[in-house]
């Protein structure tokens, strides 16, 4: 039974890995492919609006199906969404339909992103203690992390090799297609939960969650920070290809160092967290090192000092990822903790929606003035660090 168990977490682990390794290798492309598709940013930031909009009302749905559906394929949707995404991005290379097949890569890339984190936070969270949670969740994203840091690698020398994006793109898609059948073993016995807990019986519990005060207040404060972020996201590869003229290399290094940090730092920040049993704190840091993040990209002009900002993104994300996943899924735990699926879907749905907006408007502040796009940013990461320490409460 142990040996079984033992099995199945490395089925786990291995599409885990190869799932963030199929959407990263695209990244360091990603940018020069939109530019060669002439694509104005008021456009692509539209697109990204718009698909978010449709996304977003698939998030609560897709986590109260969670015990229906099964966790594991649950996890294997999202595998299979990030498939066909890619599937559409090689199309579009290829010119077929360029500017539509890219805007169904695009949505589907945008939802397979929320289906695989709510399935994975939801299948450890199910799987581990309160007790360890933040390490538990910190190590699956340290390992993550760490195929997100080699995916850029081999985009870019495949790209800088071929000179192909259709090259990149389809490598992509055969890397998520064997992180979904790498699953198969855990799908003929998925654990599922009781029918009572899903469908209309989630829904319910939806305004359970967002009475309980402690849940209100922090998924305000995390939807100002996922607002705060989300104008610049979109913006920030390009940004750099296109004003301080950064390599594809250059943009590999940068998510290299970002990843790297935030591989080591998943776990550690994670471990320290529950030992200190505090989420609170860690959560504020993440925030003062994006204060320093955005000001290089309002302050700098040398593609050095990016390299610093990559280190520092690191650190935003080593004490913010896991650790909000697990303070998360302990507020809900307090409620019930068969729950949890709903209550990261229902944080899923309203950061989602703090997002749709995020790429319209920073396309519009992009197109005024690159500079007064992260001037904004800054400001709006320095109000979501002061409404951590006023409204989240442990």
């Amino acid at each position: 039974m142990r040996a079984t168990k033992k099995v199945g977490a490395l089925l786990f682990i291995t599409s885990v890995f190869l799932m963030n390794l199929a959407a990263t290798v695209i990244t360091p492309v990603l940018p020069y492919f939109i530019i060669n598709l002439g694509i104005d940013m008021k456009v692509y930031g539209g697109i990204g609006t718009a698909t978010s909009v449709v996304n977003l009302f698939l998030r609560i749905p897709f986590s109260t199906l969670i015990p229906i559906i099964g966790y594991f394929s649950s996890l294997a949707l999202g595998g299979t969404i990030l498939f066909v995404s890619r599937i559409f991005y090689v199309l579009s290379s290829l010119g077929i339909w360029a500017l539509y097949t890219f805007i169904a890569a695009y949505f589907f890339s945008s939802a397979r992103f929320s289906f695989i984190m709510i399935a994975r936070s939801s299948i450890v969270a199910r799987f581990t203690p309160q007790t360890r949670r933040g390490m538990a969740l910190g190590g699956i994203a340290s390992i993550g992390t760490i195929a997100s840091s080699i995916g850029p690698f081999i985009g870019s020398y495949l790209y800088e090799h071929t000179e192909s994006f259709t090259a990149v793109f389809a490598v992509s898609a055969a890397l998520s297609l064997l992180a979904v059948i790498i699953l198969f073993p855990l799908l003929r016995n998925d654990i599922k939960g009781k029918v009572e807990e899903a469908g209309f019986r989630g829904l319910k519990d939806i305004a359970k969650i967002l009475r309980f005060k402690k849940l209100r207040n922090s998924l305000i404060v995390f939807a100002v920070d996922a607002f705060s972020w989300s104008i610049a996201s979109m913006y920030t590869s390009i940004y750099l290809a296109q004003e301080i003229g950064a390599t594809p290399t250059d943009l590999a290094i940068i998510s290299f160092i970002s990843s790297t940090v935030g591989a080591v730092g998943f776990a550690a920040a994670g471990y320290v967290s529950d030992r200190f049993k505090t989420r609170k704190i860690f959560l504020f840091i993440s925030e003062v090192f994006g204060i320093v993040y955005f000001s290089i990209y309002v302050f700098s002009r040398n593609i050095n000092l990016f390299y610093i900002a990559a280190l520092m993104m690191g650190f935003v994300m080593s004490f913010w990822g896991p650790i909000a996943t697990a303070y998360i899924t302990e507020r809900g735990e307090e409620i019930s903790r068969e729950v949890i699926p709903v209550v990261l879907g229902v944080r899923s749905f309203i950061l989602g929606l703090a997002r749709t907006p995020g790429g319209i408007v920073g396309g519009i502040l992009y197109d005024i003035s690159p500079t007064l796009l992260f001037q904004t940013a800054l400001l709006l990461v320095f109000v979501s660090s002061v409404l951590i320490l006023l409204l989240v409460k442990e």
